[in-house]
């Protein structure tokens, strides 16, 4: 990572003091200071500045200038949406956890984590984008996602194992909605036992109103979740047909 951040973007800080005119805060990913004008804490005219931030608060702001020769940051917190802050604090996390789970390993293995960052961690964001995703990898697939990757054999092992234990595999989910009518005398009964069939199918339902039900599946990725959905389907339009209507429309992404 560079020593400063670029313009425009985005950067988890931590404010630390605050004055009449502006926001001293620590940039929490550069162990760098920056300063927000009053003028970029929010929209619109700031009465009191302390209505709007608190010292130890951790925000999201964007970068506006930075001048190195005079190590100066300036940051605004308007430019940052709810969306942008909300993605940006949880790529945060994600990278500060892998931090800690790859500094464990090189403490069991006595090794200087700044470099092993170097010889290990960098091929693995290479390959995955970044170390937590390389983490979530080798929680769901073991030491086969590393293939190809010039990982140590003996970091390799360690890390397969503190990923396995420490990292829950990544998930998707799709869902949609079953329309279901039925015809005969005793039809809830039938909708009862069809929705049974379905659950052990391993799609979830759940009642919406009259004649909705909402399915969902949840898997490893999509591919794998849109054979799960496909699957139930049919096995629910086979068993309905015969005594009513039954049709499926997939949730927008």
């Amino acid at each position: 990572m560079s020593e400063y951040p670029e313009p425009n973007e985005l950067v988890v800080c931590k404010i630390k003091s605050i004055k009449n005119y502006g926001v001293f805060v620590d940039l929490l990913e550069y162990k760098k200071e920056g300063f927000v004008h009053i003028s970029n804490v929010a929209s619109g005219w700031i009465k009191n500045i302390r209505s709007h931030v608190s010292e130890g608060q951790v925000r999201v702001g964007q970068v506006v200038r930075v001048d190195r020769a005079k190590d100066l940051i300036d940051i605004s917190f308007r430019k940052v949406s709810a969306n942008q802050e909300k993605r940006k604090m949880s790529a945060y996390k994600r990278a500060k956890r892998a931090h800690k789970l790859f500094e464990r390993a090189a403490k069991q293995l006595e090794e200087d984590p700044a470099e092993a960052f170097k010889k290990v961690a960098a091929p693995l964001e290479d390959e995955f984008g970044d170390l937590f995703s390389a983490f979530e990898a080798m929680s769901a697939h073991g030491s086969e996602a590393l293939r190809g990757v010039k990982v140590p054999k003996k970091w390799a092992s360690l890390l397969v194992s503190l990923a396995k234990d420490s990292i829950s595999p990544p998930k998707v989910t799709i869902s949609g909605t079953l329309k279901i009518r039925a015809y005969t005398p005793d039809g809830i009964n039938s909708i009862k036992a069809l929705l049974k069939k379905i659950e052990k199918a391993n799609l979830g339902v759940s009642y919406m109103s009259a004649p909705n039900y909402k399915v969902t599946v949840t898997a490893e990725d999509y591919p794998e979740a849109e054979k799960i959905l496909k699957k139930g389907i049919q096995l629910a339009e086979k068993e309905f047909k015969r005594i009513g209507d039954i049709s499926f429309e997939r949730a927008q992404k």
